[in-house]
């Protein structure tokens, strides 16, 4: 689904039904057109509703979204993405539902510099494979609320968990992360990188909840 128009659209799983994105492993490119995933929207979305939702992104990433995300409710389990399980440019805000992804890349990368990845309800479930494929990436703050189970898995050197480059709040919620990736030296920057749960930029205020991290590699 390749959706061309910058206005808001509303995504509805319908309840009790099951639904399946699949993409190839090549596009043809149209001039004028973003193709980026699987499920691409150049505005911003919306996704409520409680049915299942299954994509695989065999070509790059599986949603994506040029402008903000908002999940409320419904269960969508990537099941593969070579690239990004989710990629925007603007917020990304889950309140509700379930949410399972196993990416190459990162397995929710917001890019916004302005704006945060805001997580305050559902159930999330993330594996990544690949070097440098981080769980939960922001260039901005990264807030998290949930009051349920947030599961990290990542085999990738030089991966983090949770990555913000601002502020990481997290008030509330089951935080299991286990890594299993080893370092890297960046040549680029004459260091090394490791694999690691968290890696906060900014300030890193844990209020309540609970945080495992299992490390491996």
């Amino acid at each position: 689904i390749n959706n061309q128009c910058k206005k808001k659209i509303m995504v509805t799983i319908v309840d009790e039904t099951n639904n399946r994105l699949i993409d190839g492993s090549s596009y043809t490119q149209v001039d004028g057109e973003d193709m980026k995933g699987t499920f691409f929207s150049e505005g911003n979305m919306e996704i409520s509703g409680n049915g299942m939702l299954e994509i695989r992104g065999k070509y790059k990433h599986a949603l994506c979204v040029d402008g903000s995300l908002l999940m409320s409710s419904g269960d969508i389990n990537i099941k593969e993405a070579a690239s990004d399980g989710i990629h925007t440019n603007d917020e990304v805000a889950i309140t509700g539902g379930n949410l399972t992804i196993r990416s190459v890349g990162d397995a929710i990368d917001c890019e916004s510099d302005t704006e945060p990845v805001g997580i305050t309800g559902g159930n999330i479930s993330i594996i990544t494979t690949g070097e440098k494929g981080h769980a939960i990436k922001a260039g901005q703050n990264i807030n998290i609320d949930p009051g349920w189970t947030i599961d990290i898995t990542f085999y990738g050197n030089a991966s983090k968990g949770i990555k913000p480059k601002g502020d990481l709040t997290i008030t509330r919620g089951n935080i299991p992360i286990n890594t299993a990736g080893s370092a890297i030296w960046e040549s680029d920057e004459n260091d090394t990188s490791s694999a690691a749960g968290i890696k906060c930029d900014g300030n890193m205020v844990v209020e309540n909840g609970t945080i495992t991290i299992l490390s491996t590699g």
